[in-house]
This record gives C-alpha cells, sequence and structure tokens, in this order.
C-alpha cells in the first residue's frame, strides 16, 4: 500500500505471511525490568540508549473500558475488534512506543516505522507488556534514530508480537534550534 499526496509518495506499507511459521523468540533475550520512575528518567542521546541496552514499559491492562476507548480513538468502524474481544494492533504498536516513552525523555520525536511478527492475538481483559532491547542507535542526515527490538507479551508470558521500531529521538530542526 502507498498514501500519496500532492504526487509525492508519504508512506508506503507491505503485509505479507511467511512460508513457515516463525517461533517466537526466547524470553530470555528479553530480561524482565522495570522502567525508571517518570521523574527519573535521563533525556534521549546516545548515552541514555546504549546498543543493547533494555527499555521496558509498565504493565498495561487492557480492559473493556481502555479497548473501547482505543476504537473510539482512532475511528475503527469495524465491529471485529468488540465483538471478538481482541485489542487493536494498534494497542500492540503503542506498546512499543512506550517501551521508548517510559525509559527516556523525549522532545519531539518522529516514529519512522515498524516490522511487526505477530504470533498471537491480544485480548481484552489481558496484561500487556513491551520488553525490548535497543538494536541500534545511528546518525542519518543529522537525525539522531534508535531501533527497538521489542517483544510485546501478554501476562509476562505469551508473546504477542515482536517489532523492530524504529524512531528520530532527535530531528536535525530540533538540534539545529
Amino acid at each position: 500500500i502507498e498514501v500519496t499526496s500532492a504526487g509525492k509518495s508519504c508512506a508506503t506499507g507491505s503485509a505479507r505471511l511467511p512460508e513457515d511459521a516463525v517461533p517466537p523468540p526466547s524470553l530470555d533475550r528479553f530480561p524482565p525490568a522495570s522502567p525508571p520512575a517518570a521523574e527519573n528518567r535521563p533525556a534521549a542521546s546516545a548515552a541514555s540508549l546504549p546498543v543493547g541496552g533494555t527499555l521496558n514499559s509498565l504493565p498495561l491492562e487492557a480492559s473493556a473500558e481502555y479497548a473501547a476507548s482505543y476504537l473510539r480513538d482512532v475511528r475503527e468502524t469495524d465491529g471485529l475488534y468488540a465483538r471478538e474481544g481482541l485489542v487493536h494492533p494498534g494497542s500492540v504498536l503503542r506498546m512499543c512506543n512506550h517501551a521508548l516513552l517510559q525509559n527516556v525523555l523525549l522532545g519531539p520525536w518522529i516514529h519512522v516505522g515498524s516490522e511487526v511478527q505477530n504470533f498471537s492475538a491480544a485480548r481484552v481483559g489481558e496484561t500487556l507488556v513491551a520488553r525490548s532491547y535497543v538494536a541500534a542507535n545511528y546518525e542519518r542526515k543529522e537525525h539522531l534514530f534508535v531501533e527497538l527490538d521489542v517483544l510485546v507479551l501478554s501476562g509476562g508470558t505469551r508473546p504477542v508480537a515482536q517489532v523492530r521500531h524504529t524512531a528520530i529521538y532527535r530531528p536535525r530542526q530540533v538540534a539545529a534550534a
């Protein structure tokens, strides 16, 4: 899929099924840890986002109220999620943002992209948590990027999705200001 505006490509996306089922990664690669208290989060930087560093989210109870609110907020019109008691996949991706936001202080930032491998559906009433580590931290075109390898779990043990989550944590415009 491609989104264009004024004749320019703004976003692209694709989906496919692997030829063989992909097993979830070992939980050993994603150790449990609590993020720092909000007032103790360091500013996002190469030092606070070191390659291999752990960034985990706080648990999120995907209550019926939370799920319904999310569906309203994103204007989801398909009744599938509410009817089947499923957590919207956007909430799963939001957990990746939480892994970043709950560990470092960010100014303006940009979610650049995510590569998602789903393993199971998250259900309303379950508690989700994101466990991740910094897979890469680099500069490109004067933007500072971080790539997280994130495992979203339900109940602390069941893999829901693994996500390669990429963000610009310091846009060049901010650095120049």
